[in-house]
């Protein structure tokens, strides 16, 4: 009879180290996967950040460009024209700065969700070290 019991404890056992064993493997699994995807936003977050500064760049040279900051008005049609330009740029300027506010909160939201992820991934990384303490004791 002792044996029996001996039997079933280990029986019992070993289909607790292999739930525990299949838990952790869910648990990598979910961690591979937030993995991949830090590393797709870490990609987009560079890629917004290289748009923002291509802005940038791009508006330093449209202030600082003489041609758009001197109008030179020589009979009325060009008056009228160099008006049109004038006022055409100022409204892309003007639609420029709002699409760089859109994304640079955009840019502001993938860093937020990268850092939840990591939080994640801790948490993920908490739970596999526990399950394999468990394991261990078993």
């Amino acid at each position: 009879m002792p044996r029996d019991r001996d039997a079933e404890e280990r029986a019992r056992k070993e289909r607790r180290r292999e739930a525990i064993r299949n838990q952790i493997r869910e648990w990598k699994t979910k961690r591979e996967t937030v993995e991949t995807q830090i590393e797709n936003l870490t990609t987009e977050q560079s890629n917004l950040n290289g748009y923002l500064g291509e802005w940038d760049a791009q508006k330093t040279i449209y202030n600082g460009n003489d041609i758009l900051s001197e109008v030179v008005i020589v009979n009325l049609f060009e008056g009228v024209c160099a008006n049109k330009i004038k006022e055409d740029f100022t409204a892309c300027m003007a639609e420029m700065d709002q699409t760089y506010g859109k994304v640079s909160g955009l840019n502001g939201n993938v860093g937020a969700q990268i850092s939840r992820l990591n939080d994640y991934l801790s948490f993920i990384d908490a739970k596999i070290s526990a399950l394999e303490s468990e394991l261990a004791s078993i």
